[in-house]
């Protein structure tokens, strides 16, 4: 018997990093984490968490209240073109770290760097030189992709309605039901404040198990940037020229969203 609950989303090492949770400290060092392609594991340093390499794909394993942190060896990037694909939930943090300065083993802990980071289902763009980081660019996925944007009064008055129709249909007599679904079209057809109308766009919280994947682009050519997500051209500025310096990768349920922390 065990208390642990296995998702089909894992990757294994997601799985052994749960089970080592569970263990006596003792016992934690003998679970031994995939590490997939030796040739790949081999041009990078892991300081943290458990990463597996599969082809083009890295997947990297945070560890327990923390974060996993995997650097690129030998790694001086200048100018660059980063074309790559968060894949996983929308809960949750991924970064790519370019241009680094320095080591770290946490969170923004390199003296300076420019990264492109997803997490919670809102890709930031920042760049940090003399200890400052500053937010190039900001955009939350959900409104990015959302083209029809719904207002809170309009997913009320939807969820009322459907609400009504659901108490119809199990009603114990024909004469309730269609009491019930005349109310359900009355509901539906009832004016709503629209997100057009200055009314307040309606946002779901975001679950565990929501798929989030991103596919995104970004350019560096000196003091010049441009970001391509998904398909779309969503920033091209100008930026403090960083000398060239290694390459990074970070992932963690961190920071967490209100409902888990």
């Amino acid at each position: 018997m065990t208390r642990l609950q296995p998702q089909a989303w894992w990757y294994t090492n997601h799985l052994l990093m749960r089970v080592k949770d569970d263990l006596p400290a003792k016992e934690q060092k003998q679970i031994k984490f995939l590490k997939g392609s030796q040739r790949r594991c081999k041009k990078w340093q892991l300081v943290k968490g458990a990463a597996e390499f599969k082809q083009n794909l890295i997947a990297l394993t945070s560890e327990s209240e923390s974060n996993g942190l995997l650097t690129l060896k030998k790694a001086k990037v200048g100018d660059c073109k980063l074309n790559c694909e968060f894949l996983g939930n929308k809960i949750g943090q991924q970064t790519v770290y370019l241009k680094t300065q320095g080591t770290a083993s946490g969170k923004h802990n390199f003296s300076s760097y420019l990264s492109l980071s997803l997490e919670n289902n809102i890709l930031y763009l920042w760049q940090k030189q003399g200890g400052a980081i500053k937010t190039l660019y900001k955009v939350d996925m959900f409104k990015l992709e959302d083209d029809k944007p719904v207002s809170v009064p309009e997913d009320k008055r939807a969820v009322l309605s459907s609400e009504l129709n659901v108490r119809g249909r199990f009603a114990q007599n024909s004469t309730t039901a269609a009491l019930y679904k005349l109310k359900a079209f009355k509901k539906k057809r009832q004016k709503a404040k629209s997100v057009k109308e200055e009314a307040k766009e309606y946002v779901p919280e975001i679950q565990l198990q929501d798929p989030g994947d991103v596919k995104a682009e970004l350019t560096v050519k000196g003091s010049s940037l441009t970001l391509t997500v998904n398909g779309q051209k969503l920033c091209q500025r100008q930026i403090k020229e960083q000398a060239a310096g290694g390459v990074a990768l970070e992932s963690g349920l961190w920071p967490k969203p209100a409902q888990y922390r």
